[in-house]
């Protein structure tokens, strides 16, 4: 069997980390390595790691890199022919390791095998499962193996494009897998998962076990939360430029719907940067807005707009909520 080796990045998680480390040493000697890599936290969580000894390895980032650039640091770091990474707020379930190795020593043509996961927070230990989650996995079309796992092709892609329902930290992925497609994309912030799993499904099957392999933690700091929704905006963006470029095979209906939602990003993008008066930012959202879908009336309206200044400019909201 494959050697594992469990990252785990981690940023000003004090709260949180000692539970994930204890519910990856939970798993037994399945590990053989586990890092903590800190992206330059200013709270106690390095201290944290260090209390383990040598049963957790860690590295210090010399910058605020992202989480792409701390679970790239960690993948380097490890041996090891399988990775998982796991962040640093969720927690593994009991015997998930052995679990996923299993399912991929079983299924050689697999790059990544991968599980169902639970949501909880400080107040309820096991949130309501959420249905799109679980829906997009049944409904994609599958192979269901012997033992009622279930194995995706390459048509695994347009459903991960519209949302991402595999879970990081609930993944053991061959080092092969990113010897072959890369490491995570660093520019991005957010949404890098969404983007690594689309890369990899275009070259590696992937295998889902019908079980909870990781419990996920819903707190105030998630990079899931709204506060981070202008991130999205801009990955969602970028990354329909880059998989455009990536893969010109794209079906048709891919192709439309990652267009139509960079183009919607861009629209919100000019009207918000309209109502904060910042003219210059709302002409060019409102330029790649009709590059994406032509020059509509509203993109037409939203680019004259932009060009008005002092007490127009900062009445512009006014005409902005014209367009609801």
């Amino acid at each position: 069997m494959e050697s594992v080796a469990v990252i785990i990045p981690c940023f000003n998680a004090e709260r949180f980390l000692a539970a994930t480390v204890e519910s990856v040493l939970g798993q037994g000697a399945l590990v053989d390595e586990i890092v903590v890599v800190d992206d330059c936290s200013t709270d106690g969580s390095l201290e944290i790691a260090r209390c383990y000894g040598d049963r957790v390895r860690c590295i210090s980032l010399p910058s605020n890199g992202g989480i792409s650039a701390a679970r790239n640091a960690g993948i380097d770091s490890v041996r090891s022919g399988n990775v998982l990474c796991l962040d640093a707020d969720d927690q593994l379930m009991p015997d998930s390791l052995e679990t996923l190795r299993q399912a991929l020593d079983r299924v050689p043509e697999a790059g990544v095998a991968f599980g169902r996961f639970n949501e909880f927070d400080d107040s309820c230990p096991q949130l309501p499962p959420r249905d799109y989650v679980n829906q997009q996995i049944d409904n994609t079309p599958h192979a269901v193996l012997a033992d009622q796992s279930f194995l995706f092709d390459d048509r695994l892609f347009s459903p991960l494009l519209r949302g991402s329902f595999i879970p990081m930290g609930g993944a053991l992925i061959r080092r092969d897998v990113f010897e072959t497609i890369g490491r995570f994309d660093e520019s991005f912030r957010v949404g890098e998962d969404r983007d690594f799993w689309l890369r990899a499904v275009r070259s590696f099957r992937f295998l889902c076990v019908d079980r909870v392999v990781m419990r996920r933690r819903l707190h105030a700091d998630n990079l899931t939360g709204l506060k981070f929704q202008h991130l999205y905006h801009d990955f969602n963006i970028r990354h329909a430029r880059k998989m455009l470029a990536a893969f010109p095979d794209m079906s048709e209906d891919d192709r439309d719907f990652i267009t139509r939602r960079a183009a919607e990003c861009c629209r919100i993008f000019a009207r918000h940067y309209l109502s904060e008066g910042c003219p210059q930012e709302a002409r060019k959202y409102a330029t790649d807005w009709a590059q994406w879908m032509g020059w509509n009336l509203e993109a037409r309206f939203l680019y004259l707009l932009s060009f008005l200044s002092g007490p127009l400019l900062a009445n512009v909201h006014k005409g902005v909520r014209m367009l609801r």
